[in-house]
C-alpha cells in the first residue's frame, strides 16, 4: 500500500491528531473538513515535517507490565 493509499484510509479523528502534533492549532483543525486534512497531513509527511510533540497514546513503559 502506497503512502497517499494510507493517509487516505485514515480516519477523521486520527489525521487531526497528527496534525496537532505538527504543531497546528488544535482550534483550527478541528474545524476542517476531510479533504483539508488530508492535504495538509500530505503535504506534511511529503516535506519531511517532524512532530513538535508526541502524539498523546499508550505508553510503552506503562504497556510492559
Amino acid at each position: 500500500m502506497t503512502q497517499q493509499q494510507q493517509i487516505k484510509k485514515m480516519a477523521d479523528e486520527h489525521l487531526k491528531v497528527k496534525l496537532v502534533a505538527l504543531g497546528y492549532q488544535e482550534e483550527a483543525v478541528m474545524t476542517w473538513e476531510r479533504e483539508k486534512l488530508i492535504a495538509r497531513y500530505a503535504e506534511a509527511v511529503a516535506t519531511g515535517v517532524k512532530p513538535k510533540v508526541e502524539p498523546s497514546g499508550v505508553d510503552p513503559a506503562l504497556e510492559r507490565d
